[in-house]
């Protein structure tokens, strides 16, 4: 007999959607800065992975190699100066390798990448605030569920507790039912609790959370501009502030990028803001699409 305690229905609502949602956060995370240069060797996913989850990085080319490495940094191995900054570190790989990661890095032969000036990773902030969300989610189906089956019921003592949560998991679900004894009298003794629908209170609360996060990475963009209750002044304030913040985030990767090129020859690695590139590209298809009408309307008036 295993003494494994069975996991709760809601323990595991709770767990999934966690799940889901850090999934969600963590690939919107990734995509709000654009790499280039970076070979192909190197997974897409690198260096954003690393400044997501541990808020540093190093980059670096092996001697022998013709292609960069992006890796953790083995936080026992960290020197600092007297200002905090690392003087010299390792680097640390899923497998131990001859010359990545046995070797003494320094600024001579490597770069830091630096999530913020903090060195601070983005997922703590992420994680925090989904369990919030992860508590609205499942309030939210306890009032959907109260709409459902609106009222509290009392079984007989000849009912099995078994027996009572199957009747009431029948009703959840909408299956139709009406129990009656043979003596034609109620089974269930019913009071009805009342409990008022919140869905759009709670459905604010959630949006409330998650702008929170898509701000905080940089995934939104300008997140209070549809506050009515918002004055334009403020909304500008806010938003200068989230600016101030991606703008700093972004300054720690280029000065990386920088310091690589600069280390390494051959190289020009750069970094940008993701959605720059999908304006530029949404810009591109307008700009096509303008010229087809043109095109279009000049055929027009030739015929």
């Amino acid at each position: 007999m295993s003494g494994k305690k069975e996991e709760s229905y809601i323990s595991k609502q709770r767990k999934e959607f966690k799940n889901a949602l850090m999934n969600r956060y963590a690939n919107m995370s990734y995509a709000v800065f654009d790499w280039k240069g970076i070979p192909d060797e190197v997974p897409k996913r690198y260096p954003e992975k690393w400044l997501y989850e541990l808020g540093m990085c190093t980059m670096f080319v092996p001697e022998g190699w013709d292609v960069p490495v992006c890796l953790q940094v083995a936080q026992q191995s960290v020197q600092k100066n007297l200002y905090g900054e690392p003087t010299k570190w390792r680097a640390v790989a899923p497998v131990s390798i001859h010359g990545v990661t046995d070797v003494d890095l320094t600024e001579k032969n490597a770069v830091i990448i630096r999530n913020d000036y903090t060195y601070k990773a983005t997922r703590p902030f992420v994680e925090a605030i989904v369990d919030q969300m992860v508590n609205v989610e499942l309030a939210m189906r306890m009032n959907i569920n109260a709409q459902k089956v609106p009222f509290i019921f009392e079984s007989p003592d000849g009912l099995g507790s078994l027996q009572n949560k199957q009747d009431f998991i029948d009703m959840m679900e909408c299956e139709p039912a009406y129990f009656r004894n043979k003596m034609g009298e109620d089974v269930f003794k019913i009071w009805y609790s009342q409990v008022p629908f919140l869905g759009k209170d709670f459905i604010e609360v959630y949006e409330a959370y998650e702008n929170r996060i898509l701000s905080y990475i940089g995934a939104y963009e300008e997140p209070f501009e549809k506050k009515e209750r918002l004055i334009t002044g403020e909304v500008d304030n806010l938003n200068e502030i989230l600016d101030i913040q991606l703008k700093g985030r972004l300054d720690e990767r280029k000065v990386a990028c920088e310091k690589f090129n600069e280390l390494f020859e051959g190289f020009d690695i750069s970094v940008s803001l993701g959605r720059d590139q999908f304006d530029s590209e949404s810009e591109r298809t307008d700009e096509d699409s303008e010229s087809e009408q043109e095109d279009g309307a000049g055929s027009s008036d030739g015929e």
